[in-house]
């Protein structure tokens, strides 16, 4: 994983995916309808190749801050550096307008749905590593990680680790049942993040309080000065460097003990 000084995602285009083109597919289930999801190949893809994945979910439609469309997602791109990792940026789905629900949740179980089969479905035809998939959000889309993330058990054994940006699931906007979502985790490791003066900052720590007392692994970093945004990401910093550095040990570690459990 390359650390470059400003990373620029690919707009959001029409067409086939392709080794660095993020593009717009409508899945099977939602012919017809204007729920979409965003595709990004990595530059370095081909056929048979296996690849890491970050799924990401967009914040609320908030302007100037976040759109809240799949379109203007830029975390998991920036993650990844656009080279080595599938990328995909999963909906919301309003199911009664038939169309990505830019605001909170709308239809929970149809988006979980979406992204137990979307996940799986993307790993089968792309060459995912279904042993190394990530799950990361700003905003709505921290929460996300987990409120949608480890909604049920099967959603929850999708991921390898959990990477929030400012808020987390059993703040203010989700309390309920949050410890038992929280506890589905399992062990695995978090790396949570937000700004010095970013409003997500309160429901972060609550997040970072849970995995703690639950004994499981989290790296927590407050970036000074950063208010509520991701644009931060873009940039070259020691937060970017040193989160991925952290996903690069989670994959190996992931892959290890894969591969020690294929000898017994």
């Amino acid at each position: 994983m390359t650390n470059q000084d400003e990373m620029r995602r690919p707009a959001l285009t029409e067409g086939q995916p392709a080794p660095g083109a993020f593009v717009k597919q409508t899945a099977a289930e939602y012919a017809g309808t204007q729920v979409y999801h965003g595709l990004y190949l990595p530059t370095d893809w081909t056929p048979g190749g296996r690849y890491p994945v970050i799924v990401e979910y967009a914040g609320n439609h908030s302007p100037p801050i976040c759109t809240g469309k799949v379109d203007d997602c830029l975390l998991g791109f920036c993650q990844s550096g656009g080279k080595g990792f599938i990328w995909l940026v999963l909906p919301m789905v309003n199911t009664k307008e038939r169309k990505n629900q830019l605001d909170w949740w709308g239809d929970v179980e149809a988006t979980v749905e979406y992204c137990k089969t979307n996940v799986r479905r993307v790993c089968r035809q792309y060459g995912g590593d279904e042993s190394a998939v990530f799950v990361t959000g700003f905003s709505r889309g921290a929460i996300a990680c987990g409120f949608l993330g480890l909604h049920d058990d099967d959603v929850a054994s999708l991921w390898a680790g959990f990477l929030p940006h400012s808020h987390h699931d059993g703040g203010n906007f989700t309390a309920g049942g949050a410890r038992e979502r929280v506890a589905r985790i399992a062990g695995r490791p978090s790396f949570l993040t937000w700004g010095s003066l970013d409003g997500g900052k309160r429901n972060s720590l609550i997040g970072k309080q849970m995995l703690e007392e639950m004994g499981f692994p989290a790296v927590a970093i407050e970036i000074e000065g950063l208010d509520h945004s991701d644009l931060w990401i873009e940039q070259d910093c020691p937060t970017r460097r040193t989160m991925r550095q952290w996903i690069d040990h989670v994959i190996r570690e992931r892959r290890k003990a894969v591969a020690a459990r294929k000898l017994k």
